[in-house]
């Protein structure tokens, strides 16, 4: 078949000579991978228990609703394993609570690694932005779902998050964070981080597809609905790789 004269080989993961890694998981076809707010306290019990046996740290995280962004630094457990025991925990609690089968994650993760102090600053304050950049809050701290208010001991029950070591280069404390840590926090970043990284990938290796789906013999419609499932881009991105009707392609899919 000419679906399986295209392959898309899973690139090599760069080893941080930090340990310290900008992780991102997603929900397969951008679904959502949490359903209600007992599935981000599940997930965020998971990174809690594992921890300790899979011997990571974890500065800053953001939980969305379809993606999570993680800052993980890995000791002697490498990530591999550390996002393996996550994932599968996760998917396992999920598909048994909401009475599914197959995979909730795109991929394994998505990994980025860190190797100087401004870009691990860079990466914290990203991922702490992004309930803002989404329109969810104007602050930070009022978002439930990240380890910005681990920062600042709004829920002191919460210590999920290992706050020191960014609090340490401005020189503060958890709980009497300094207005040099809130300000910088919420300044503008203009660095392309993993998710921006990760759509211009996708548009790459959909492009390359797409090359080889247009000498097949195979149906145009085929042929979209392969690409949607190789890439997982949005219909508007099918139509600037394709050339189609973006509402020719959403007719394609549905």
């Amino acid at each position: 078949m000419e679906e399986d004269l295209i392959v898309v080989s899973r690139q090599n993961r760069e080893k941080s000579s930090s340990g310290f890694y900008h992780v991102m998981v997603r929900g397969i076809n951008k679904n959502d991978l949490f359903l209600e707010d007992e599935d981000k306290e599940y997930f965020l019990q998971v990174l809690a228990d594992k921890k300790e046996p899979c011997d990571f740290l974890l500065p800053a995280y953001c939980l969305m609703d379809n993606h999570v962004h993680m800052l993980i630094k890995e000791q002697t457990i490498g990530l591999s394993n550390i996002m393996k025991s996550v994932n599968v925990s996760y998917a396992s609690y999920f598909n048994r609570k909401y009475d599914r089968v197959g995979p909730l994650f795109q991929g394994r993760y998505r990994s980025e690694d860190i190797e100087d102090e401004n870009y691990f600053l860079a990466v914290a304050r990203y991922i702490h932005q992004n309930p803002i950049k989404a329109g969810m809050v104007n602050v930070p701290e009022l978002y439930k779902w990240s380890s910005y208010r681990d920062y600042l001991n709004i829920d002191m029950q919460n210590n999920l998050a290992d706050t020191e070591m960014i609090l340490k280069i401005f020189g503060c404390k958890r709980g009497n964070v300094s207005k040099e840590f809130q300000n910088f926090m919420v300044q503008e970043d203009q660095n392309e981080f993993l998710d921006v990284k990760n759509k211009n990938d996708c548009l790459r290796v959909g492009k390359d597809i797409w090359a080889h789906l247009m000498v097949s013999d195979i149906g145009e419609g085929d042929k979209i609905r392969l690409l949607k499932e190789k890439t997982s881009l949005s219909s508007r991105d099918l139509a600037v790789i394709t050339g189609i009707n973006k509402n020719k392609i959403q007719r394609f899919l549905r």
